[in-house]
């Protein structure tokens, strides 16, 4: 969980560029305790601001915002096929200094441009600046996990992984949004992308906002799930369906054990997360046996236990820990 922000502004610039980013990262230091970056490009109007929380490549080369050849990014997520994508790229004689998605995801846009952020797969959000072209790119992942926020108008556009952020910037005029209250009176959540501030929205999923150097912007989808889908045939379905369910599943938690940073997965004790957490375990088991390493690789499991026994799944978390064989750690609410 990362905070990005920036600012692309047109008109006025007067040397606050970097002040305004600044009050941003400031806002979102609780996304990104270990590192703080900006990019600032005054003479276009360009300021980008990062706080990261280190999850791939916990050094220093790591750091953001990260950029080359004018082309400079401020990330937040994880991009799940990277190291397939980083391996195509590679044979295309693409070279890369850390072992960072941030780097994949610079490389393929200079490779493949606009195209390339349909080919990305994972929870992901950021802002990436094209300084040949002189555009702002504003991408939110396919099913709109992590948040990305903007405000514009003829002369700037500001966006953030939160709304208070943009407030933060001084350059937004805060007013409440009466509409958004009462979609959260009426749905119990603000309907997208509005939010509670007037003129402040989320970029939606599967879409990417561009914004041109003469202030011209447009919000364009790449990814529809209903067309992604419709290639594939109903016929005999039933029978093929629990063998692909389980082949997707076996792939998606694959994908998401890899990481830099110790993990684990929350065990509640329900059908989901002990089905999860069953697969995690299994992959984990047949990672280590395959690499041979000496000591034992055990999934980490964390699980809530409650005090009243009404309210607690522990009889069930137990079970599950015990038949895969997780390393446990149970937090006690009383």
């Amino acid at each position: 969980m990362c905070g990005i922000s920036g600012i692309y502004q047109i008109k006025d610039v007067n040397n606050k560029l970097k002040q305004a980013v600044d009050f941003m990262n400031q806002s979102q230091i609780n996304r990104g305790p270990d590192d703080s970056g900006i990019f600032i490009n005054e003479k276009r109007g360009i300021g980008l601001g990062h706080q990261r929380l280190s999850i791939i490549d916990l050094s220093k080369k790591g750091k953001q915002p990260m950029g080359f050849n004018d082309i400079w990014i401020t990330y937040n997520g994880e991009i799940y096929n990277f190291l397939e994508l980083k391996k195509d790229l590679k044979e295309k004689g693409c070279k890369f200094a850390t072992k960072t998605d941030t780097e994949v995801i610079l490389a393929l846009y200079l490779e493949y441009g606009e195209m390339s952020f349909a080919m990305l797969r994972g929870m992901f959000a950021f802002g990436l600046w094209d300084g040949k072209k002189q555009k702002l790119f504003l991408v939110k992942d396919r099913y709109g996990i992590k948040p990305l926020y903007y405000y514009s108008d003829k002369e700037k556009l500001i966006f953030a992984s939160t709304v208070k952020a943009i407030t933060k910037s001084g350059l937004v005029s805060v007013k409440n949004n009466p509409q958004a209250l009462i979609g959260f009176l009426l749905f119990g959540s603000v309907p997208l992308p509005m939010t509670t501030v007037r003129d402040v929205f989320a970029v939606p999923a599967g879409h990417y906002l561009v914004r041109n150097a003469d202030g011209q912007q447009k919000i364009i989808q790449y990814y529809d799930p209903l067309v992604f889908y419709q290639h594939k045939s109903a016929e005999n379905q039933h029978e093929s369906a629990p063998i692909e369910i389980r082949q997707l599943l076996e792939e998606s938690v694959n994908l998401h054990l890899i990481s830099d940073a110790p993990l684990g997965i929350f065990l509640s004790g329900g059908l989901d997360s002990s089905a999860l957490a069953a697969l995690a375990a299994q992959i984990i088991r047949n990672q280590h046996k395959s690499t041979k390493i000496g000591v034992n690789q055990r999934l980490t499991t964390l699980s809530v236990v409650f005090k009243e026994k009404e309210f607690s799944e522990k009889k069930y978390q137990d079970l599950v820990v015990k038949k895969i064989g997780s390393e446990h750690r149970e937090i006690k609410i009383t």
